[in-house]
């Protein structure tokens, strides 16, 4: 078994985050796994004792309380009680999902040395579609600045969320079949696989931005250090699709989307 680390990001969703505990301690039963890592960055509103207090046979649990300080910020800190470097993987993802048995086990067949990002199959329980491969090319600075203006405007914020969701139902219908290990530029942020390359091509996981705009963040870190990120069917993870962001409203996240796309134009698209 790989040395992993895996770091949840939970807000005000302890049952999801309990449901995704017990899948890791599933995947690592499967996979014989004896040296595993969880460390849940909790970024809600008050302290679960059921999550403070979660015990494992499978694998070491760290229970890491913050105020809300948004998903890749959570992640971030929580890394900081290790030294990510030490790990073959190291993990990102929301609590909303569950891994699929084999999750460890096939892990274990990728060599971290050259794995730089892994965009694993994340299959949306609602409608069966693959989340991944998020976004195949490198958007344009004309795309970002457009949805940096349109995301100014709550309402059309909403707009644009109904239809994105409208047509990802509609596409679902005709399944995406991406071939296996593809070289896409950004995976989905929801669940994301670092590979040991990653940290040692001086690669960064401090995005300093509350929500969005992680998956630019880091296609855009791995064109810098001549990473790659890669696409895989056998990693399995099911999506629930009922995300903590659903509970926040849409003033805040519009707002969100508007200086993630400001951060990301002026640090990577200002040419």
């Amino acid at each position: 078994m790989n040395k992993v680390l895996v770091i949840p990001v939970c807000y005000n969703a302890e049952g999801d985050a309990l449901n995704l505990l017990a899948s890791i301690e599933s995947a690592a039963e499967f996979a014989k796994a004896s040296d595993l890592t969880v460390a849940l960055a909790d970024n809600s509103t008050a302290v679960s004792d059921r999550l403070k207090d979660y015990r494992s046979s499978r694998f070491q649990y760290k229970y890491c309380k913050y105020d809300n300080l948004g998903y890749f910020p959570g992640f971030y800190a929580a890394s900081q009680n290790f030294d990510v470097k030490e790990f073959d993987f190291v993990i990102v993802c929301n609590v909303d999902l569950v891994l699929d048995e084999t999750f460890f086990s096939e892990l274990c067949e990728f060599d971290s040395e050259d794995t730089c990002i892994l965009a694993p199959s994340i299959i949306s329980k609602e409608n069966g579609r693959d989340l991944n491969p998020k976004i195949v090319n490198r958007p344009s600075r004309k795309k970002l600045t457009f949805l940096y203006r349109l995301f100014q405007y709550p309402w059309l914020y909403k707009f644009y969320f109904k239809l994105s969701l409208a047509k990802a139902d509609k596409s679902a219908k005709d399944i995406r079949e991406a071939k296996d290990g593809l070289s896409i530029y950004a995976p989905h942020g929801s669940f994301v696989i670092f590979g040991r390359s990653f940290f040692n091509l001086g690669g960064s996981i401090n995005y300093p931005r509350f929500l969005f705009g992680e998956e630019v963040f880091l296609g855009e870190l791995c064109r810098q250090i001549r990473g790659e990120v890669r696409y895989s069917k056998s990693l399995k993870i099911i999506d629930n699709e009922h995300g903590s962001t659903s509970q926040i409203n849409a003033v805040f996240l519009s707002q969100q989307h508007v200086l993630s796309y400001k951060f990301l134009i002026d640090r990577f698209f200002c040419e």
